[in-house]
């Protein structure tokens, strides 16, 4: 990501927020509001996860120059299952939220350009936050078994 790129993010992001445990709260509810959350966990959990979240969020914005060689370490990090569904639709329906979340924050900037880059961020932060979609599992493993 070029530099140009990358203070476009982290530009957005400050539009966004001041404070990331607001603005993934905000992206929590969200998801909630869509049924994309286990219903049966009680706040302390999903306030625990806000806070991954938003870590995560300031991670990976603070260092968007870098988000291709993060992205192998993010995405091994342990993380517990946070979705109440595990199949790659469900997947794609969180990444998807986030997205227009993130999007909703900041429509007066948004453009293209910041459109693609913030996609790329919610699929390295979507993987080490609430796990990793079972097709980015899986291509890892195909790549593997056929060299």
């Amino acid at each position: 990501m070029t530099d140009a790129r990358v203070a476009a993010i982290q530009a957005s992001f400050e539009r966004m927020t001041d404070d990331p445990r607001r603005l993934a709260q905000s992206l929590l509810a969200r998801l909630s509001d869509q049924h994309l959350l286990d219903a049966r966990w009680d706040s302390a959990l999903v306030q625990r996860k806000a806070k991954n979240l938003a870590g995560a969020l300031a991670l990976v914005v603070r260092n968007a120059d870098l988000v291709d060689t993060i992205t192998g370490v993010m995405s091994r990090s342990a993380v517990s299952p946070f979705l109440s569904g595990d199949s790659p639709a469900y997947h794609e329906a969180v990444r998807a939220e986030l997205h227009a979340g993130l999007r909703d924050a900041d429509p007066e900037a948004w453009n293209d350009q910041l459109d693609t880059d913030w996609l790329g961020i919610v699929n390295v932060v979507a993987d080490s936050t609430f796990g990793p979609s079972p097709a980015n599992v899986e291509a890892p493993r195909n790549a593997a078994a056929a060299s």
